[in-house]
């Protein structure tokens, strides 16, 4: 892209810091955070890598992001369990590798469609309310219907059918499995940490 590039390690000054500068690249730890939210509603300019890059990055061990394990379940559909990755906000981020800066226009159109995210969850809250026997659920003095909230999204899981277990040696296998999973998730961890502070000491 040919822009000057700062690294920014904490304590930057959140969006109003951010919507300063021509953009902000940000590699997700987690399927969502609040600063996503926060820079969509104040306009920066955000840059994520591409579905197929985010990946290659955490197969290759270059990224660490500890939800892969869970929604990698969901096979070629893992990006809709991320809101980085989803309809209603992809419109309005780029990825990394576009050549010019907002010509999604997003310091102008991201933080309208915060505003329409934010009422269409309000008013998917009082569907919920409503379906629990609260009648006429308002939001900002408008009268609730299903067609305001935001559509439910259902994505495909693993077929796998998990059956429980029906005797305690049974049980004590599956627990077993289960602490070998995780043993060898935390060292697989601590390698990736070990490597990261090799390549920090090395540059």
């Amino acid at each position: 892209m040919k822009i000057p590039f700062k690294n920014i390690d904490g304590g930057y000054g959140g969006p109003k810091t951010l919507v300063k500068y021509k953009a902000f690249i940000e590699f997700p730890y987690q399927v969502s955070t609040m600063k996503l939210y926060e820079n969509l509603a104040a306009g920066v300019v955000m840059l994520f890598p591409s579905k197929e890059f985010f990946k290659q990055l955490i197969q290759t061990g270059i990224h660490s992001f500890h939800p892969w394990d869970k929604i990698s379940l969901a096979g070629d559909n893992w990006h809709m369990y991320m809101d980085y990755y989803h309809p209603d906000i992809s419109p309005y981020s780029m990825l990394i590798n576009d050549e010019n800066l907002d010509t999604k226009n997003v310091r102008v159109n991201g933080p309208k469609a915060y505003a329409k995210l934010v009422t269409q969850t309000l008013h998917g809250w009082a569907q919920l309310f409503h379906e629990m026997g609260y009648k006429e659920i308002t939001v900002d003095g408008l009268l609730s219907t299903p067609e305001l909230g935001a559509p439910v999204f259902h994505a495909t899981l693993h077929n796998n059918k998990v059956i429980a277990p029906t005797a305690e040696y049974e049980w004590e296998k599956e627990y077993q499995s289960l602490k070998i999973w995780r043993e060898a998730k935390w060292e697989k961890w601590a390698e990736t940490i070990k490597q990261r502070q090799s390549w920090n000491n090395t540059s």
